[in-house]
């Protein structure tokens, strides 16, 4: 989790409290461990043992961590998302529609095995500095803005627009 007073762009932040990270030697996959992880996929056991291997998860994501703690994702172990119901989904062609936007700075999809897909964005500020709405936030530290919490509807009639 990116903490409000410290963010670091084009990374997911640090762990929770109680939550362990490492970066496998031979791939470098993200391997999370908590008291708070999943025990498995229901009724499962073969999936659960692909993913769940002597207390890790096994992410599927290529990442490193930095000096600070910080976490950046650099890939995936494979470009295929199956969903519960077997759709294929090749995740890069969906996310680089999204990268064309300006605004998005970086983006994926999760959702293996799942019957829906998300997605998670990280916003450029600087472009979305210019838009209307946030002027009183221009050249402001992410930080700033990210403490400031919801703007006021009567002060960003910019989704109106």
């Amino acid at each position: 989790m990116n903490p409000i007073d410290q963010p670091k762009a084009g990374s997911i932040g640090k762990p929770l409290p109680g939550v362990e990270l490492r970066i496998a030697d031979q791939d470098s996959e993200l391997l999370i461990k908590s008291p708070s992880l999943f025990s498995g996929y229901f009724d499962d056991p073969e999936t659960t043992g692909e993913v769940l291997r002597d207390g890790w998860l096994h992410t599927g994501d290529i990442a490193a961590i930095d000096d600070q703690g910080f976490v950046v994702i650099t890939g995936r172990k494979k470009d295929l998302i199956v969903s519960s119901t077997g759709k294929k989904i090749h995740p890069s062609r969906v996310e680089s529609l999204f990268m064309s936007e300006p605004l998005i700075s970086q983006m994926m999809l999760v959702g293996d095995r799942l019957p829906f897909l998300t997605a998670l964005f990280t916003i450029n500020p600087a472009v979305a500095e210019t838009l209307k709405g946030m002027l009183a936030f221009k050249g402001r530290d992410t930080s700033v803005i990210a403490a400031a919490g919801p703007v006021q509807k009567e002060s960003a009639k910019w989704w109106n627009a």
